[in-house]
C-alpha cells in the first residue's frame, strides 16, 4: 500500500545546501538539521566506514573495488578489502583487476609504497587474514530464521524512487533467506576488520553477532536481514569497527546515535569483543538510544505496511529524513544508501556497484 510520510521540512530545507565534498550526511533526525553541514572526512581521522563514504566516484584513496566502484591511481592494487596499495596483502590473492593494477611486481613490492593513508591489514596473528570464514556458516544461536527467502544473486541494480515495488524495488519476497544471506557475507565480515587495522573477529565474535541480530530483530519485530543489511552498509561486520565522530558520536556495528555499545574507544580494540557489547551494539541501532532513533523508529515513521517500508526506513536512518520529492535517491544524504540496501536484501556482496548517483 501507499504510504503518509511525516517529512521533516527543516531538515530537507539544509540539506540542499550541504557541501559534499567526499561526505556523508548526519543519519538522525534529532541532529541532522543542526549539523548536516558539518558532516565531512575531514572532521574525523578514522577511515570512512561502508555505507558512509562519498556519492560519487572521486573519494579517498583509501577506498576502492566493487562496493564503492572507485578505482586506484595508476600503479596501485585494489586489495579484496578495498583499499589501494602495493605489496602482497593488495596485490596477491583477491585483488580486484577492474578497480587497479594487479601484478607480480606490484605484489612484491615494498610495504612502504602502499597509499599513506590506508590502513596495512592485520590479524591476530600479525598476518593476512585467514581465506576461509570464522564462523560456522550453517549452525547459528538461536535456531534458524524463519525468514525464508530465495538464493537471489551477487549482482548490482540500481533502484530510484520512492521504494515502491510500482517504482521497481524488490519485493520482500524476492530477497534472499536470512541463512544465505550470511553465508555469502560471512567471508567479509570475517575480514572486516583489516579496514581499520583492528584484529579480524574471531569464530565465535561472528556467531555472537548472528545470534544478537537475530535476537534483536525478533525483539523488535523487525526482519532480520533487514538489520543484517544494514550492519554490512555501516561496518561490514567488524566488531571491532571505530567510532565515527562529528558533532555525535557514531559508535559500533551500526554507527547508532551516541550508542553505549562498542568495542573500539579511541581507536584500541577490545579482544575478545564480549557478547553482551556485541548485542548492546545491535540494540543501539534497532531500538535507538537515549538521544536518536534506530530503525525501529524509521520504519514507524515510514508510516507503512508494505516492503517500502524498509527502504524508506533505511534513508532514514541514513539522512534523518526522506525528501519531498519522495525520491529515496535524491540529495541530501548518501544517495546510493537505500538502493545498496535493496541489494544487499537481494544477494548483493561483491558485484561492481551500480550506483552512480
Amino acid at each position: 500500500m501507499h504510504c503518509n510520510i511525516a517529512l521533516v521540512a527543516a531538515a530537507v530545507s539544509l540539506v540542499g545546501a550541504i557541501p559534499h565534498s567526499g561526505g556523508h550526511v548526519h543519519r538522525h533526525p534529532q541532529r541532522a538539521a543542526q549539523h548536516l553541514a558539518q558532516r565531512s572526512p575531514a572532521s574525523s581521522p578514522l577511515a570512512s566506514l561502508a555505507g558512509r563514504a562519498a556519492d560519487n566516484n572521486s573519494g579517498p584513496i583509501g577506498q576502492c573495488g566493487g562496493t564503492s566502484g572507485i578505482t586506484c591511481p595508476q600503479g596501485l592494487c585494489c586489495s579484496p578489502f578495498n583499499f589501494c596499495g602495493v605489496g602482497p596483502n593488495y596485490c596477491g590473492t583477491g585483488c580486484q583487476p577492474g578497480y587497479g593494477t594487479c601484478s607480480s611486481a606490484n605484489a612484491t613490492g615494498a610495504t612502504g609504497q602502499n597509499d599513506p593513508n590506508a590502513p596495512h591489514p592485520t590479524s591476530s596473528a600479525g598476518g593476512p587474514p585467514p581465506n576461509k570464514p570464522t564462523s560456522d556458516p550453517v549452525k547459528g544461536n538461536p535456531p534458524p530464521s524463519p525468514y525464508s527467502g530465495g538464493q537471489g544473486s551477487d549482482s548490482y541494480k540500481h533502484y530510484t524512487g520512492n521504494g515502491e515495488p510500482s517504482s521497481g524495488w524488490p519485493s520482500q519476497d524476492s530477497w534472499v533467506s536470512f541463512d544465505h544471506m550470511w553465508n555469502s557475507n560471512l567471508q567479509l565480515i570475517s575480514s572486516s576488520c583489516v579496514e581499520f587495522s583492528q584484529t579480524i573477529n574471531s569464530k565465535d565474535e561472528n556467531n555472537d553477532l548472528k545470534s544478537a541480530i537475530q535476537s534483536v530483530a525478533n525483539d523488535a519485530n523487525i526482519d532480520p536481514r533487514f538489520v543484517l543489511a544494514i550492519v554490512m552498509q555501516e561496518s561490514k561486520g567488524c566488531v571491532r569497527a571505530p567510532t565515527t565522530t562529528y558533532s555525535v558520536p557514531n559508535p559500533g556495528l551500526m554507527q547508532s546515535h551516541d550508542g553505549s555499545g562498542t568495542c573500539n574507544s579511541a581507536g584500541s580494540g577490545q579482544v575478545p569483543c564480549p557478547s553482551s557489547t556485541i548485542e548492546q551494539m545491535v540494540r543501539d541501532g534497532v531500538d535507538g538510544t537515549a538521544s536518536g532513533d534506530g530503525l525501529k523508529q524509521g520504519i514507524a515513521r515510514a508510516g507503512c505496511d508494505d516492503v517500502s517500508r524498509y527502504y524508506k526506513a533505511a534513508r532514514i536512518y541514513n539522512s534523518g529524513s526522506i525528501p519531498s520529492s519522495g525520491d529515496l535517491g535524491a540529495a541530501g544524504a548518501t544517495t546510493c544508501y537505500a538502493s545498496d540496501i535493496a541489494n544487499r536484501l537481494t544477494g548483493w556482496v561483491n558485484a561492481p556497484h551500480g550506483c552512480t548517483s
